[in-house]
């Protein structure tokens, strides 16, 4: 039993149980054993691919779309590239190679990370530019910048509630974990999380009308990052990869057990099990995200598809077109990247304020 488990096993017996996004805080992050505190491979060797792990691609299309873009300052400072979720700082590796190597615009990168450990990682993939990367322990730390706050893969990570329609009742119940038989399960009491922004209004018109025992996720901590990270932009943009939802797209009979996953060597598991020695996510929920970033005086340029943003740029810019072409490796990389049975299904929302 790791330390992260043991402080869970801890918690429930002082408690009863606790909430999803106390379990999901000690599983991912706890200092000594959460699941991203340890130095794990990613990609083929690890418990899931992301865009970075299928090569720099990925990384050169991100600073050729930020240096195609007018609305992040005056031409003459630097630019401000903020990322949130920098792993081991391949994906700031594979940016700044690019930016230096086509652009003439002084750029400074900012990591926002609260973990020393990935922190050491990090600064010693990004060696090469030295003073010209910052690390912020928390996003409050950051100044308001100009340029670009992005990530990639970060926000299904963050603490979520897991909510169950109770049919006979006609209210929402949320999961708690407790311990059956020494094992972590499931248990339902009631709650003080809201439904309202997780879909539109007709929710309340669709309630009726869900099995019970209907489950869905919601993660107001996401929702609150995306609106902290928006006062930290002066002139610029607002961007994140990742997978989930919008609309309605959660209220199918597909997914009446919700999106909560474990993930271990690619195969999805029990997401209770093994706290600390495997990934935890879940869909995320893009309506309010928009209107976190809309309230704080965002304007949406767009959301859509991972294929439908790459193939948008790479069509629309021959430079870029000049970078793959001859090279049948980067062109299997981008692929990849559009696949719509894979990779491109993921989503990206963009943001500016102007």
């Amino acid at each position: 039993m790791n330390a992260a488990e043991k402080t869970i096993r801890e918690l429930i017996d002082r408690y009863g149980s606790i909430a999803l996004p106390d379990f999901m805080e000690l599983a991912l992050y706890h200092p000594a054993d959460g699941y991203y505190e340890k130095e794990r491979s990613i990609g083929k060797a690890g418990d899931f691919y992301t865009s970075v792990s299928v090569g720099p691609v990925f990384g050169a299309l991100l600073a050729w779309w930020i240096g195609s873009q007018p609305d992040t300052g005056s031409a003459s400072d630097p630019i401000a590239l903020v990322e949130t979720g920098a792993h081991d700082g391949t994906l700031a590796f594979d940016i700044m190679t690019q930016m230096e190597a086509e652009f003439s615009r002084p750029f400074h990168y900012h990591i926002i990370e609260p973990s020393a450990k990935r922190q050491e990682r990090q600064n010693q993939r990004l060696a090469a530019w030295s003073g010209r990367v910052t690390w912020h322990k928390r996003l409050s730390d950051l100044p308001i910048v100009n340029g670009v706050i992005f990530s990639n893969e970060l926000l299904d990570a963050f603490p979520c509630h897991r909510l169950v329609w109770h049919k006979e009742t006609k209210r929402w119940m949320e999961s708690m974990i407790g311990l059956k038989k020494d094992k972590f399960s499931w248990k339902l009491q009631e709650t003080h999380i809201s439904v309202e922004g997780i879909s539109p209004s007709s929710l309340k018109e669709l309630e009726p009308l869900l099995p019970d025992g209907y489950v869905i996720e919601t993660s107001p901590l996401a929702a609150r990052w995306w609106q902290e990270a928006s006062a930290h932009l002066g002139k610029g943009i607002m961007m994140t990869f990742d997978y989930g939802f919008s609309g309605l797209e959660q209220f199918i009979p597909e997914r009446t057990k919700g999106t909560l996953r474990g993930y271990s060597s690619h195969q999805t598991t029990d997401p209770l099990q093994d706290p600390g020695e495997q990934d935890m996510t879940y869909h995320v929920q893009f309506d309010a995200l928009r209107e976190a970033g809309e309230k704080s005086g965002l304007a949406t340029v767009f959301f859509d598809t991972q294929e439908k943003f790459l193939m948008n740029f790479v069509l629309g810019n021959p430079g870029f077109g000049g970078y793959l072409n001859g090279n049948p490796g980067r062109l299997r990389q981008l692929m990849t990247l559009c696949s719509p049975s894979h990779l491109g299904r993921f989503r990206c929302l963009v943001q500016k304020r102007l």
